[in-house]
């Protein structure tokens, strides 16, 4: 008799632990299921960039670029309905820059879908303080011309600020998808690597020209790590063209500056750069904040671009 209680017994905890280990898959299944269905939004095209890299070789959740490619940096940015329709739906992470530059973006965002959430990839930095605007407010006639408040932006644009986006990034896609944190680790370690690299080599270089001029505040960040100085800022960037006195103020700061070398930017027209830079005898070449750039960039794109972006330093500062 004790034998047969026994034996059922051990077939009712067997069965129980069989229908306990099978609602801990199921539940598991479960879990996978619903962060393959989630999405990562991106606002801006370098966030994109890092959070693709760090995505890269997991089975989900998909990482998404919220604006075009070719956007820039969406200081006033609308949202269409074509935008809004990516950001319908459960289980979505919208990552932002931060710092003002898509603050207003996101305000309509979670408008449009409250359940939205939300991960600051700059926060946690110190930002470079903006210098005082540079026109006055009656006289601004473009939203564009990077009225950012308190903040520079565009820690983006410098390897060694990318490293931390990295990390904050990192940290936020582990929240949605915890079944891939061991991947997520591996890619961001892997892309660090390659921006610590970077930055050590920004700080090596020897530039004998310190001074530069530059189509407008994007560089910042990465002037800091070089250990150079925007002397000049034309801000060239909008539709509006420059006053005579504007260019002739520009041309006294070149002078005084002793600026050898005029850096405009992929994403702006030119031609003022390469006018100013003709009309004070001096060179003119082009530095890539990785603001835009082509949709199916790979994974490597943001760090050869900063590859090149020190190589044009070098040829244009270190002579």
């Amino acid at each position: 008799m004790k034998d047969k209680t026994k034996g059922r017994l051990f077939i009712i905890i067997g069965a129980i632990v069989l229908i306990l280990t099978g609602a801990n898959y199921l539940g598991h299944q479960r879990r996978i299921n619903e962060e393959k269905t989630a999405k990562v939004i991106c606002t801006t095209y370098p966030v994109y960039l890092l959070a693709k890299s760090i995505a890269a070789h997991t089975r989900g959740p998909e990482v998404q670029l919220l604006l075009p490619a070719n956007t820039g940096c969406p200081h006033d940015y609308t949202l269409t309905p074509s935008d809004l329709m990516k950001l319908s739906g459960s289980r979505i992470l919208l990552l932002k820059n931060g710092l003002g530059l898509d603050d207003a973006l996101c305000e309509t965002a979670l408008k449009s879908n409250p359940s939205l959430m939300v991960a600051d990839t700059t926060a946690g930095f110190r930002p470079i303080m903006a210098k005082a605007a540079h026109c006055k407010k009656s006289d601004c006639k473009s939203k564009s011309e990077h009225h950012h408040g308190t903040a520079n932006p565009h820690m983006f644009a410098s390897p060694d600020m990318a490293s931390g986006m990295v990390e904050n990034i990192t940290d936020a896609l582990e929240k949605l998808s915890p079944s891939n944190k061991v991947q997520y680790r591996k890619n961001a370690a892997a892309v660090i690597f390659e921006l610590k690299e970077l930055e050590k080599a920004f700080k090596k270089a020897d530039f004998k020209q310190k001074n530069i001029a530059v189509q407008h505040d994007v560089f910042a960040y990465l002037a800091r790590l070089a250990k150079l100085n925007q002397a000049v800022s034309l801000h060239a960037d909008s539709a509006q063209a420059p006053s005579p006195a504007h260019v002739a103020e520009l041309k006294k700061k070149i002078k005084e500056n002793k600026v050898t070398v005029i850096f405009a930017e992929p994403q702006y027209p030119a031609d003022f750069a390469k006018m100013l830079a003709k009309e004070c005898g001096i060179k003119y070449a082009v530095l890539d904040p990785v603001a835009s750039g082509p949709a199916d960039a790979d994974a490597l794109y943001y760090v050869n671009t900063m590859k090149k972006n020190l190589a044009v330093l070098k040829e244009h500062l270190s002579k």
